[in-house]
């Protein structure tokens, strides 16, 4: 099966340069009362991670009850063997058959432009650009086979998990982006660009988070 995901300026500098290959999504139904998610098959085959539901604050007033049990959760994004395709942001370049990508571009442009010279057309400032989620199946460059997905708490991540979201960055890539800083181990840079992402702090909640393994494949 073939599902869309929406891919970030990063995400999708990442997998082009092959730095990349895990994405992390917060679980919108979050296990309450602060219980584990633990997989396990449906009478379908597929896998499905299995949550608790029901809080005692909550309850009835009258017969306690809280309406506890167990919460069925499907990955979004698919199984292994399913493959999804990126959406970016982008531009047909006024009409032309060949669209541009926001990834492409230089993270800013300096005010006198001398660093591009008289090449104009690298500020993104000077194309009107499509939001990633009006991207079109044709116009998209990235096709990803998703290799494993579990789920896990953010600051669970590994420092090989990291590595593979793609925060290791060469020296070649500066400037660097705010949140990455050559000085701090790969699980800090991550965590640094989730909140940039989510809010300052963000990840001190500690969601539960969908972890999605893939390799590339030819679009």
């Amino acid at each position: 099966m073939e599902r869309p995901i929406l891919l970030k300026a990063h995400e999708v500098r990442g997998i082009l340069e092959s730095r990349q290959t895990q994405l992390r999504r917060i679980v919108k139904r979050q296990p309450e009362d602060g219980r584990e998610m633990k997989p396990r098959r449906n009478r379908a085959g597929s896998v499905v991670w299995m949550s608790w539901k029901g809080k005692p604050e909550k309850a009835d007033p009258v017969t306690g009850i809280y309406g506890a049990g167990w919460d069925l959760c499907k990955c979004p994004y698919g199984e292994r063997g399913d493959r999804l395709w990126g959406r970016e942001t982008w531009t047909d370049n006024r009409g032309n058959s060949c669209p541009m990508y926001r990834a492409d571009l230089p993270l800013f442009i300096p005010a006198d432009r001398t660093e591009f010279g008289d090449d104009v057309q690298m500020n993104p400032e000077d194309y009107r650009w499509t939001s990633s989620v009006h991207m079109p199946r044709w116009a998209s460059r990235i096709l990803l086979e998703i290799v494993s997905v579990r789920v896990e708490r953010l600051q669970d991540i590994s420092r090989k998990d990291a590595a593979a979201e793609g925060v290791c960055l060469r020296d070649e890539d500066k400037p660097w982006p705010k949140w990455c800083r050559p000085d701090k181990w790969p699980e800090e840079n991550f965590l640094r660009l989730w909140d940039s992402i989510h809010g300052e702090m963000s990840h001190m909640a500690n969601p539960w988070v969908w972890v999605v393994e893939f390799k590339r494949v030819e679009a």
